[in-house]
């Protein structure tokens, strides 16, 4: 059986969705990551950016360093969550609603992160 491209319901070959709230949210998906691709393409190299040279920082200077790669683990959980873009393939495997939920933890997961980084490098790498 075919499966309805939003939540995943099983349903008839002749269709793409299985109701109309799932083709309305699907729709707003599609227009949500066509809209604001370029945003989200943008903050996620910065936050890369920002635990890489963070953890280069690392080396000469342990307490800004820290707080750079907390700054980016911040920004893209923050980035993910509110702009929850999974791969294609992560889309092609288990639908859209799926990935947006686990884009979310994945998000909540980064921003956890670089809070504990941010308190770490307050309480034990203050100098």
């Amino acid at each position: 059986m075919k499966k309805c491209e939003y939540c995943a319901k099983e349903i008839s070959y002749h269709e793409q969705y299985c109701s109309d709230a799932c083709q309305q949210a699907a729709m707003k998906y599609y227009r949500l990551t066509r809209n604001c691709g370029r945003l989200f393409s943008i903050c996620n190299i910065l936050g890369l950016l920002a635990i890489v040279v963070g953890l280069f920082w690392m080396v000469f200077q342990p307490n800004i360093g820290i707080y750079i790669v907390s700054g980016g683990c911040l920004l893209l959980g923050i980035l993910y969550f509110l702009l929850p873009f999974g791969t294609p393939d992560m889309i092609k495997k288990s639908k859209i609603k799926k990935t947006i939920k686990n884009v979310k933890w994945i998000a909540c997961l980064l921003w956890m992160t670089g809070l504990v980084l941010l308190i770490a490098g307050f309480f034990f790498l203050h100098v």
